[in-house]
């Protein structure tokens, strides 16, 4: 996703369920029920009275997370059928903002007969605003101190491969043969008894991706997606070939998405 001034992140549905009940994520929503409650864009306490209206903001932000639950389930069923794209989130927060002032409009011209029911114009406009601002300052500010205790800290500098040790800077690609690994540098290519798993448990997703149980690839060897036998695979900077397992497909791409500037 990108969020208003083109931030880029990665949401999942558990990520997002994470962010909305964690302390902080409460908190900070909190803050946004009383900041729209006090600032009133659309005028609530004045037409239906302070008590109504809190309840009111209170219960369309449920509302609103609610709705924006489903769209982005929607959307990650989308690229599970299509692949990965990026989405902005100021659209998906729209969306989900008209739909929920639509329906929090109608239910509150039912209970007045109509009197208090406002127009989408402008006054969703003054909401949406005010909804964007406010959920940009979650993306950039509360969402990362959210998840700062799990995320995997930064991979050393050097990768221990064997009796070895190698800055991960020069390391291309690293392929296992039985109880071996093949590990090709950018200036030498050698063999050494080690185990991949051991070698990926040092790095983290900003150095490179395992596309195959087999292979360790790094950011430094310029991954593009491929095909090679009709199957997906990788094409890197030396001219090697990368199988890619079916299974990690849509993992790979969401990978190069976000890592590849080449």
């Amino acid at each position: 996703m990108y969020d208003l001034f083109g931030m880029k992140f990665v949401l999942s549905i558990s990520r997002y369920v994470k962010m909305i009940t964690d302390p902080r994520g409460l908190i900070f929503l909190a803050l946004g029920v009383f900041l729209l409650f006090a600032t009133d864009p659309n005028y609530l306490r004045a037409n239906i009275g302070s008590p109504f209206a809190l309840l009111a903001w209170t219960g369309a932000v449920a509302f609103y997370l609610a709705t924006l639950t489903v769209i982005l389930a929607s959307f990650s069923l989308l690229t599970h059928r299509f692949g990965p794209f990026f989405i902005y989130t100021p659209v998906t927060s729209s969306l989900g903002l008209l739909f929920v002032y639509v329906i929090v409009q109608a239910i509150i011209g039912y209970f007045t007969d109509g009197v208090h029911r406002n127009p989408i114009y402008p006054l969703f406009f003054n909401l949406m605003g005010a909804g964007i601002v406010i959920e940009t300052l979650f993306v950039r500010f509360v969402m990362p101190s959210i998840f700062a205790d799990t995320d995997t800290p930064p991979a050393p500098d050097l990768l221990t491969i064997g009796d070895r040790r190698i800055p991960i800077a020069k390391v291309l690609h690293i392929m296992s043969q039985e109880h071996y690994l093949q590990v090709a540098l950018i200036n030498e290519t050698f063999m050494i008894r080690a185990r991949l798993s051991d070698v990926v448990a040092q790095t983290d997703d900003s150095q490179g991706i395992q596309p195959h149980r087999s292979w360790w690839v790094a950011v430094t060897a310029h991954p593009k997606l491929t095909k090679a036998n009709g199957r997906a695979a990788l094409q890197l900077s030396d001219g090697t070939p990368v199988p890619i397992a079916k299974a990690r497909v849509t993992e790979v791409q969401q990978w190069l998405d976000i890592h590849s500037n080449w």
